[in-house]
This record gives C-alpha cells, structure tokens and sequence, in this order.
C-alpha cells in the first residue's frame, strides 16, 4: 500500500516540471488529478504556480503594449515607404 501511495503522490520537482503542460492543457486526466493533489497540500507549489501565472500575465499584457506603443504611424510608414523605393529603384 505505501508503496502504491508514493508513486501516485507527485514530488514538487515534478509539479513545476508538469505546471508548464497544466497551464497548455496537454496533461491527461491521472496526471492533473495527482498535480491538484499535490497543490492542494502543498502551499509553496501552490504559491509557486500562482506566481508563474501571475508573471505570464504581465509579460503577455506588456508584450500586448510594447507591440502597440512601438507601432509607425501612417506618415511614417509613408515616409519610410519612399525610402526603401528610393533605394531599391538604384
């Protein structure tokens, strides 16, 4: 029986291994049961997964601004298409 017991309880090396394919959906249903076991005895992988989620939200969301803050405007965008023209027609 213990010995059943330790290889269905998932150590914390393998939940911050599997948190990555939790996060994507990609883990088969045993293996997210035993992953939500784990998190809900264990407060620092529990901590740990809401903190890596917390830092893949504010890199998608400043990822999201930085691509919208460092576009051309249409002048611009103009002005730069006269000069790949000018260049490309010598």
């Amino acid at each position: 029986m213990i010995q059943t017991k330790k290889k269905w309880l998932l150590t914390c090396k393998e939940v911050t291994y599997f948190s990555a394919m939790m996060e994507e959906g990609k883990l088969p249903f045993m293996l997210r049961l035993r992953l939500r076991y784990h998190l809900f005895t264990c407060g620092p992988c529990k901590r740990f997964i809401e903190q890596t989620k917390k830092l893949a939200q504010r890199i998608h969301k400043f990822t999201e601004q930085s691509f919208r803050q460092d576009s051309f405007s249409s002048e611009e965008k103009d002005a730069l298409q006269e000069k790949i023209n000018k260049l490309t027609d010598q």
